[in-house]
């Protein structure tokens, strides 16, 4: 009997979804991301696995996404004949009822939970440390290959700006604040070479220890729900799968909508209405204002203060805080305004807050391109492709190495004169220098944009010289950014 009610069940689903989808009929809308990520540390709890990766996985395969926007279910074909399915994209040869993963989130959840432990546990699949399955790295292989164990996803394979794996892990530490460690590239193949029916994979009994730092599965996603109310002037993140609705009144009219990721300041105090707490809040531009639901927000800053949050200078708090508006600086925990910045963390930082649109390759890529942070080198690309910096003669760029003073003011003069095409002529240069106590340490290549920059207030001046060899702090990045006026936005 409980089995012919499971059937009826599953029948009345599948009706009901073709029903909705008719015409005339309102289609099925996906459950927002708070609730589907519910969902998963539910399952990922009832399995003992880290819900985290789950949650990544689900970001990378759908975006969250069961359904598309008519009503029908979230399907992707492939070249062999098959489909993937849903919010964990199940592949339909897998032996899953394939109607129920169309319609059942649930299901569909837990099919991809089990599909990822029969990669954790195939004939394949190379053990890490001591097998441990809370400790988040040891399932790099597992994660692999849940979307092919094959030369493809391995990183040395170069056909992929990020492998699979790598790309789970960046939406790990982007949208949930977790770190998650690689194993290194050198470690794993290097050529496309056949081992057993696969390609460019390691060894089925190979081993590898477990790449340090290491990390438990003790630390949950961000906060959604902010414990203490949201105040006037505080600076918010939506984190709602969905676009989220910018109302007219609480609960009111629909005036617009903002995207996951956007910043927004509250204005108002709480109101609370339904099963919603509600604020008034004004996007950055200033362009749109009006309320939405305070539990699909993250907080950023408070007061709009960043003096609130970190210790520096008054001169830069106002960059460091225009930049985490934007975008280009992610979040301050953590941060640290005199941590002297790279080459590749201060081209991250001019891509997002000149909004370039990331590159995936460059005609000819650096040959230590390996050494580039993969969750830099898109948007390292875009900064390289309008020529405001460069690498080293021997074909290298130096990604960890630290920025000068100097070497950052010929990038921001390059910001004028390769991204914006205007013609700079410094004047009264040896006159400028000639009032720096360390005029001596400026090098010949580098005075007019020392100048420049300096004319420009884009590179302040203490008391012991305008510093041109020394490294450029991360505040000083955000100072000198910041002044660097954005044309789209």
């Amino acid at each position: 009997m409980a089995k012919r009610k499971k059937y009826m069940g599953l029948a009345t689903a599948i009706l009901f979804w073709f029903l909705l989808a008719g015409p005339g009929f309102a289609v099925i809308e996906n459950p927002d991301r708070i609730e589907l990520e519910k969902r998963i540390d539910t399952v990922a709890k009832e399995y003992g696995i880290p819900s985290v990766l789950l949650k990544s996985i689900v970001r990378v395969e759908s975006n969250y996404q069961h359904y598309k926007k008519d009503g029908s279910p979230n399907i992707n074909y492939n070249r062999n004949g098959t489909h993937d399915i849903g919010l964990m994209q199940i592949n339909s040869s897998s032996g899953y009822d394939n109607e129920r993963l169309k319609v059942d989130i649930d299901y569909n959840i837990h099919a991809g939970v089990e599909m990822i432990i029969r990669k954790w546990n195939t004939e394949f699949t190379p053990q890490i440390g001591n097998g441990d399955m809370t400790v988040l790295e040891n399932w790099y292989f597992a994660i692999w290959a849940y979307n092919g164990w094959s030369w493809q996803n391995n990183p040395n394979s170069g056909l992929k700006s990020r492998a699979y794996q790598e790309l789970v892990y960046y939406y790990a530490q982007k949208e949930f604040g977790q770190a998650i460690t690689s194993i290194p590239v050198n470690l794993l193949p290097q050529e496309k070479v056949k081992v057993g029916p696969f390609y460019g994979v390691p060894e089925n009994d190979a081993y590898f220890a477990t790449p340090a730092p290491f990390h438990k599965d003790d630390q949950i996603a961000f906060e959604l729900v902010q414990k203490d109310p949201y105040v006037a002037g505080d600076l918010v993140m939506v984190v709602a799968g969905k676009p989220l609705n910018i109302r007219q009144t609480p609960n009111g009219t629909v005036v617009s909508q903002a995207s996951y990721g956007e910043r927004m300041i509250v204005d108002s105090a709480p109101v609370k209405q339904g099963s919603y707490t509600w604020y008034r809040v004004r996007d950055i531009s200033g362009l749109r204002e009006g309320w939405l639901a305070g539990e699909y927000v993250r907080f950023l800053v408070k007061n709009g203060n960043i003096g609130d949050v970190i210790d520096t200078d008054e001169v830069y708090q106002e960059s460091i805080l225009q930049l985490v508006k934007a975008g280009a600086i992610e979040s301050l925990n953590g941060y640290d305004p005199d941590a002297k910045i790279t080459r590749e963390e201060f081209a991250v930082m001019i891509a997002k807050w000149l909004n370039f649109d990331p590159i995936d390759e460059l005609p000819e890529p650096y040959v230590d391109r390996s050494t580039i942070n993969p969750e830099y080198y898109l948007y390292l690309n875009a900064v390289v492709e309008v020529g405001m910096i460069n690498g080293y003669p021997d074909h290298t760029f130096m990604p960890n190495r630290t920025i000068t003073r100097q070497e950052a003011s010929s990038v921001a003069m390059k910001y004028y004169t390769e991204y914006r095409g205007m013609s700079l002529a410094v004047k009264n240069r040896d006159l400028v220098l000639a009032g720096f106590a360390d005029q001596d340490r400026v090098d010949g290549w580098a005075k007019d944009s020392v100048v420049a920059a300096f004319q420009l207030k884009m590179l302040q001046e203490s008391a012991i010289g305008i510093r041109p060899l020394a490294s450029l702090t991360k505040a000083e990045a955000a100072y000198m950014i910041t002044k660097m006026p954005v044309l789209n936005r």
